[in-house]
Order: structure tokens, then C-alpha cells, then sequence
């Protein structure tokens, strides 16, 4: 039995970090208010000098606020989901996400967030920017999330 706070507790050491954890990561999803998105090419060492040549892309930041957005256009699973997955695989739904947002303006601007953070076009620069980032990247390019 341990004593944990002023409470008696029967659980195991490691019973106890693991609900901890648990619980921190809840915290860190609840107060995470952001995306952050970008691909990472595997590393090369060049066979002349030694040097690795593998490095991260652009990192691109965009609020939670605009899920609603994301979700109309059809790339929420894209964008949220893709954490390891190659950039040629994810690319075709983030560009039908993009042509989805380009086509209909007016109907995500009603999607605006009412606190101003996260409106369409700070979406549609977000999602033009990662776009074009992703269809620059070499085929073994690899998509990182952190949300």
C-alpha cells in the first residue's frame, strides 16, 4: 500500500506513473490548440563527404478552430491522421481538400471561427502552403504530425 497525496493507494508503482501518463497526455490533448504539420526526408549520407543530407521540410502551424473546415473539405483524416505515412499517399486528398476550399469560398467562410482565430483564409494559405510542400518533396518524403 502507498500513500499518494493524503490517499491510501493499493495500485503498483508502475500502475501509478502509467495513469500519470495517462492523464498528462490528456492534458496535453485538451490544451493543444494547434497542428503542426510538415514531411521529413529520410536520411542520405553522401557517399563522397559523409554528410547526412536527410532533413525536415517547412513546418506549417494552423489552430484547432478550423477543423470544421478541414472536415467539409474532406482532408481532416489527412492532415490529423497522416503522422508517418508518405507524402505521395496523403497528397491527393489534401489537394481535393484544396480545390474543395478554392471552389466554394463562401460557404467555409461560414465556418469562420466567431473569435477570429481561424478563418477561411488563414486556412486556405495553410493548406496552399502545405500543398505545395508536399508536391516538392522526393517520393520517400515521410509526413510528421505533432497536434
Amino acid at each position: 500500500m502507498r500513500i499518494v497525496g493524503m490517499m491510501q493507494d493499493n495500485r503498483s508503482n508502475s500502475a501509478l506513473w502509467r495513469e500519470l501518463r495517462e492523464q498528462r497526455k490528456l492534458l496535453y490533448e485538451e490544451t493543444n490548440m494547434s497542428l503542426d504539420i510538415w514531411c521529413e526526408i529520410p536520411s542520405r549520407v553522401c557517399i563522397h563527404c559523409g554528410h547526412d543530407q536527410g532533413q525536415s521540410g517547412n513546418s506549417y502551424n494552423m489552430t484547432h478552430n478550423v477543423v470544421p473546415m478541414w472536415e467539409k473539405a474532406g482532408c481532416r483524416d489527412a492532415l490529423y491522421e497522416s503522422e508517418g505515412k508518405m507524402v505521395k499517399d496523403v497528397l491527393p486528398d489534401l489537394e481535393r481538400g484544396l480545390y474543395a476550399m478554392e471552389a466554394d469560398p463562401e460557404g467555409f467562410k461560414k465556418l469562420d471561427s466567431p473569435n477570429g482565430w481561424g478563418i477561411y483564409w488563414h486556412a486556405l494559405g495553410f493548406l496552399q502552403d502545405v500543398v505545395r510542400d508536399f508536391r516538392a518533396a522526393p517520393s520517400d518524403a515521410v509526413v510528421k504530425v505533432s497536434r
